[in-house]
């Protein structure tokens, strides 16, 4: 056996043409790249060389198959889509080419179309330019400029000729919306960040060795490229002065100007402000100056104002032994709150639940359960314990795989393990809090219910520490609600509502944090901001950059509400940083350097390099979003079809890495591939019923039917053998 597409190896290796392949690669190709023999269906790679030797794919600029006797040979528009699909993507099974080219007709009709497209190209060319049955692959015989591209984009090197190209297949018109327009879309801006990077870095290697000239050229292009990079002007400018033409900097200084007011409505960073009164003044320039601090901002206020009566609440509750409630809207200070409330009482494990929870059982407790094994790692937990627990912690897993679940006794020892799991770690604890209560999924809010029931009263010697939990108002579900009014009710919960700062507290906060000015800035911060923390935040930083601190305008120059604000600030990253907290914005949770990397086949040392600068610019703070409306923003900034195409590309990164099903679902769904999701959303359903998660069960075989519908299936063709009795079980 060859083995299956899902069956892939991460490799890097030379074709005899010295082309680079980077992408991850089916293990047959791998076993066919060393001389092993090819793959039934394929053509040896000796005979392709024979028909093939010297044809170049340019994908580049408008698009064109050249044979090997430089003459640019015909290819039809839709054939010349399936070459740069496989030669970007990989082995692809017709289905998807055929999905991509006709979304309109039925996949019958569809693949019959690919067949005579494919036949057409062959019989006009008189070559085999894509090899296999299905999938079918891009003949690894045939150079390709994307491939020398990303060469030159990790291992070095400068092609003048592949900078220049131009936008992958320019040429190409498509429909608006369509899944074809997203994909390229989203396959030229990745491109296009390779472009920039070499041009970059060549930029500086030529500045560093004092070619001026060159490297000034080098930025000029780089300018043409990407014009609303302020790092870019920057560079022009210094290189122009270093060469003494004082002029022509500030000709480049003026034209990032109106580029900015143009493009996004705001003025250059105040670092560009000050190069460009340096070259007027005739001052010195130094020749590579280290990068700006984009993230500069005000620190946060050292201690907690104007929650002086929500504070009195919170010791009210802890000395009672209850669960804390806290709730208010996005970014009034809730989770600070929570925090600095709990850490005046010692030792505090701190956990949130992600978007993305409500959708994948016991996902927030997983988190909750590694955050304890964390704090005490060297702890001894009964062997009942391990066993039992390792359903949804597999590093506790043992030689023999756990028992599914198949009972509401066996569901029990369930949350009796997870109660002495949080026992047997919580010695040196003294509160647990838990933050964004609202993604919390449906198995974990249960088993918690469970566990604060058991435990009440908190300090009543059960061994569990007193919990904090924090959620925004207006946006629990009414099961969740439900259950968290039942505690409050029933005298085992108390629950604080969090408002808004008075125009003292905010007078406060800007002393603190030492805002000139804070008596006279202080009551329009409030009314502008409602006195919201967070926005009041954002706002400073807003004028910080935009060096207005110190002398504000009469009218705060933001728009209505704070997302104009974040988006402002997302077009001021770097095409690569904003590719970066794009795929993490779709992950959604539990990301890291290493999987955004994968998921954007990009090198890990980019990525880490675009992290810093999505960290100075406060958009991520270590793995996660600084805050939930930086999240909205961003994904609210990804065109649909880019967002479909990041979901897919998430979907296949978290299959190879044993992701949970239901998140895998999750993705394929809003990828758009509805096979896809009906396979996953099965095999979430089966995974949940294994552990007498019936209700869950219930609704990932529901959405499995509900894709299978939206695939042109029925929904038989989704439901599992039990399903129907599955769903009245619930019921009842």
């Amino acid at each position: 056996m060859w083995g299956t597409p899902s069956q892939h190896s991460k490799r890097v290796f030379r074709c005899p043409q010295h082309v680079l392949y980077t992408r991850v690669l089916p293990y047959h190709w791998l076993r066919f790249a060393k001389g092993q023999g090819a793959p039934r269906g394929f053509a040896t790679l000796s005979f392709m060389e024979s028909t093939l030797a010297g044809w170049r794919l340019d994908l580049l600029g408008p698009g064109r198959l050249v044979a090997a006797s430089t003459q640019v040979m015909p290819v039809a528009a839709k054939a010349l889509v399936v070459l740069a699909y496989l030669a970007l993507e990989g082995a692809t099974s017709r289905t998807r080419l055929a999905d991509l080219l006709w979304p309109e007709v039925a996949e019958v009709t569809a693949r019959n179309n690919l067949v005579q497209l494919l036949r057409r190209t062959r019989q006009q060319l008189g070559v085999e330019l894509v090899q296999g049955s299905d999938p079918v692959a891009l003949s690894p015989a045939l150079t390709v400029d994307t491939r020398t591209l990303s060469e030159l984009y990790l291992l070095g090197g400068y092609d003048e000729a592949v900078i220049q190209a131009g936008p992958l297949l320019q040429s190409l018109e498509v429909q608006p919306g369509s899944d074809l327009a997203g994909w390229l879309q989203a396959q030229r801006e990745r491109l296009d960040e390779q472009r920039l990077a070499v041009l970059r870095r060549e930029a500086v290697r030529l500045e560093n060795a004092g070619d001026y000239a060159t490297a000034a050229r080098l930025a000029d292009l780089h300018v043409h490229l990407d014009p609303v990079s302020e790092e870019a002007y920057r560079r022009l400018m210094r290189l122009r002065y270093l060469q003494g033409d004082r002029d022509g900097a500030l000709q480049a200084f003026a034209s990032c100007q109106a580029t900015l007011a143009r493009e996004l409505q705001t003025e250059p960073l105040p670092e560009t402000l000050a190069l460009a009164a340096e070259v007027a003044q005739g001052g010195h320039v130094p020749q590579v100056p280290p990068r700006a601090a984009q993230g500069r901002s005000f620190a946060r206020s050292a201690r907690l104002v104007g929650r002086e009566e929500v504070w009195t609440q919170l010791e009210a509750a802890w000395q009672a032994g209850k669960l804390i409630l806290i709730s208010g809207p996005p970014g009034i200070g809730k989770s600070r709150l929570a925090q600095d409330f709990a850490m005046t009482k010692g030792r505090v494990v701190r956990v949130e639940a992600r978007p993305g929870d409500a959708g994948t059982p016991f996902a927030t407790n997983t988190r909750l359960a590694r955050a304890h094994l964390a704090a005490q790692p060297d702890v001894h937990l009964p062997d009942w314990v391990r066993e039992t627990l390792a359903r949804y912690l597999p590093e506790l897993r043992g030689a023999v795989p756990p028992a599914p679940v198949r009972s509401p006794e066996e569901r029990q020892v369930v949350f009796d393990a997870q109660f002495e799991l949080v026992r047997c770690t919580s010695s040196e604890l003294a509160a647990i809090v838990v933050d964004d209560l609202q993604y919390f999924d449906h198995a974990s809010l249960a088993l918690g219910n469970a566990l604060i029931s058991r435990a009440f009263p908190f300090h009543g010697g059960s061994g569990i520490p007193p919990h904090v939990a924090v959620y925004r108002s207006g946006e629990l579900a009414a099961e969740q609600a439900e259950v968290l009014d039942g505690l409050v009710r029933a005298g085992l919960a108390m629950h604080v509502e969090v408002g808004p700062l008075t125009v003292e507290a905010v007078e406060a906060m800007l002393q603190d944090i030492g805002v000139p000015g804070a008596a006279r800035l202080a009551p329009r911060l409030a009314r502008f901001t409602g006195g919201n923390p967070q926005l009041i935040q954002e706002t400073l930083q807003h004028l910080l950059e935009l060096g207005a601190v110190h002398d504000p305008p009469e009218h705060l120059p933001l728009p209505p509400g704070v997302q104009e604000v974040l988006r402002r600030r997302l077009g001021r990253l770097s095409p690569g940083a904003l590719q970066v907290v794009r795929a993490a914005a779709v992950l959604q949770s539990d990301f890291t350097t290493e999987l955004i990397a994968e998921m954007l086949g990009a090198p890990l040392f980019d990525t880490i390099h675009a992290w810093e600068e999505l960290e100075r610019a406060q958009v991520l703070q270590g793995t996660q979003f600084t805050h939930d409306l930086m999240l909205e923003a961003v994904r609210a900034s990804i065109p649909e079809g880019v967002y479909r195409l990041l979901c897919r590309s998430a979907a296949r990164l978290l299959e190879r890495r044993d992701g949970r099903p239901s998140r895998i679902a999750r993705l394929w769904k809003e990828g758009g591939d509805s096979r896809a999701a009906m396979h996953w959303f099965m095999r979430a359903g089966a995974e949940a019923a294994a552990n007498f998660l019936l209700r869950e069960a219930a609704g990932f075989y529901a959405q499995a039917a509900e894709a299978a519908e939206a695939g042109g299936r029925t929904p038989l063709d989704a439901a599992p053998p039990g399903a129907p009795l599955l769903s009245r079980a619930v019921d009842s």
